[in-house]
């Protein structure tokens, strides 16, 4: 039986301090407060800079998969984010999809939930191939799901280490050529990679 993570999250805040010189992200790990350090000043003691490599499987521009809480609930789910900044001590600054489930908890959940990850290996990363399919490759979906019908040709936009995938109508991102956050449900929907045939 699959043992479900549960992520400790954090409220995001941010402060930038304006001095001469390019600014860098870095983040407190005791309070997950994002500040943003020039690069011409010495970052405070215990800060974890922002980085552009793969931390624990992931990296900023990617999505991941999360199990987090409902919003004003204890019960959990899992959501795919966007991930904006990934941080030297496996922290991240992401964005993911709000659900029905927030709504009902929260009549006002908003469309997009920022959270900070205190374990980026404790989300599911994304790769670019598995098990014969690979990301940005078109397909064929197998099952009616809430916004496709069987039958129908899909972009796949991001592949999960556990065989998952995030799928959204062809032609789509023609027009929209934001993350899959902003994009939101009506367009993006997660199957699984056994549920597409090739093309």
């Amino acid at each position: 039986m699959k043992t479900t993570m549960l992520l400790t999250l954090m409220t995001i805040s941010f402060m930038s301090v304006a001095q001469a010189g390019r600014l860098e992200k870095y983040i407190e790990p005791k309070t997950g407060r994002v500040v943003e350090v020039s690069t011409s000043e010495t970052p405070d003691a215990g800060l974890s800079k922002s980085t552009s490599q793969r931390v624990a499987g992931v990296k900023a521009g990617e999505t991941i998969l999360l199990t987090t809480y409902i919003q004003n609930s204890t019960q959990t789910i899992s959501r795919y984010c966007d991930v904006y900044t990934v941080f030297e001590n496996k922290m991240a600054q992401v964005g993911c999809l709000g659900t029905e489930a927030d709504r009902l908890e929260h009549q006002d959940a908003p469309k997009r939930l920022d959270f900070i990850v205190t374990d980026l290996s404790e989300a599911t990363a994304e790769v670019q191939s598995l098990d014969g399919f690979e990301k940005g490759e078109k397909a064929q979906i197998a099952i009616t799901t809430k916004n496709l019908k069987a039958g129908r040709k899909v972009r796949i936009i991001a592949i999960y280490t556990n065989g998952e995938a995030l799928v959204e109508k062809t032609g789509y991102s023609f027009f929209n050529s934001q993350g899959v956050v902003p994009r939101g449900a009506d367009f993006v929907d997660r199957i699984r990679l056994t549920d597409l045939n090739k093309i």
